[in-house]
């Protein structure tokens, strides 16, 4: 398995899981989804000029993550190959931005949560 190419989104479904995943216009994901039989419903698209990769916006059944995630995880095989070579690289750079990004704003919840409260 390669670099971590998946979020998972933090919301309270009763029978869904959010996530976001990494992929490119060709849509490599998903036969993987469909092999694994995992119905996904997928949400928005984002991609970024100058790159070749999209983040992916979907939800799955609670009941298929196991398989959702396995699924993804063959997703950085069968990216190198069909050619794109940098897809671990991509997922590791984004991951980290994601991961400062989150760290940032915490910082900046706790920060404004405590100038709130009056000083005695």
């Amino acid at each position: 398995m390669g670099q971590k190419n998946y979020i998972s989104l933090t919301r309270f479904p009763l029978r869904f899981r959010h996530y976001a995943y990494f992929d490119v216009p060709d849509n490599l994901a998903d036969s993987l989804f469909y092999r694994h039989k995992v119905r996904v419903c997928f949400g928005d698209e984002y991609g970024k000029n100058g790159t070749e990769y999209k983040i992916i916006f979907c939800k799955i059944r609670k009941k298929d993550e196991d398989k959702f995630l396995a699924a993804l995880g063959e997703l950085s095989n069968k990216m190198i190959l069909f050619g794109h070579q940098d897809y671990d690289d991509f997922c590791k750079e984004a991951m980290t931005m994601f991961e400062k990004e989150k760290e940032d704003g915490q910082k900046n919840k706790k920060k404004n949560n405590n100038s709130n409260f009056p000083h005695e």
